[in-house]
């Protein structure tokens, strides 16, 4: 989307005639806020442990949905 973004800026700017220099705030904007998407994703994803290899067979973990009995919820809870 901030890619989109940035090129629609660019397209009109370059329509209407006017230098890069005079959306170069907007541009600047655009670079901040895709930094602080970059960071975001990369705190994410150390708190989930998706930095530390653990499989290198490139094997895609099983994700297993099931309902918990009344006992298992009391046994996590405590």
């Amino acid at each position: 989307a901030l890619g989109r973004m940035v090129m629609h800026e660019v397209a009109i700017a370059k329509k209407d005639g006017r230098p890069l220099a005079a959306i170069e705030d907007d541009l600047k904007s655009l670079q901040r806020a895709s930094g602080t998407l970059a960071k975001c994703f990369e705190i994410s994803s150390k708190a989930l442990g998706m930095d530390r290899v653990e499989n290198e067979d490139d094997e895609i973990p099983n994700l297993v949905f099931g309902e918990l009995t009344p006992s298992q919820v009391a046994q996590l809870r405590k």
